[in-house]
């Protein structure tokens, strides 16, 4: 029987980066004037750290919004 073989990590920061533009390009396109600035931006990830990017978004995993 052979073993399966293992798929390469993925580069979290990578896959953070993006989710983090992405929410940026959605925040330019709503009108903050009428209803306001978010309150603070989240990028959910499969897995990794939870950290604070330098401009404030919070990258948390899946596993972190468990009660």
């Amino acid at each position: 029987m052979s073993r399966p073989k293992l798929l390469p990590p993925l580069d979290d920061g990578a896959l953070s980066e993006g989710g983090a533009e992405s929410l940026q390009a959605v925040i330019d396109q709503v009108d903050t004037a009428a209803i306001g600035e978010p309150a603070f931006r989240l990028v959910i990830t499969g897995t990794g750290p939870t950290l604070v990017t330098d401009d404030g978004t919070v990258n948390a995993p899946l596993a972190a919004l468990a009660p």
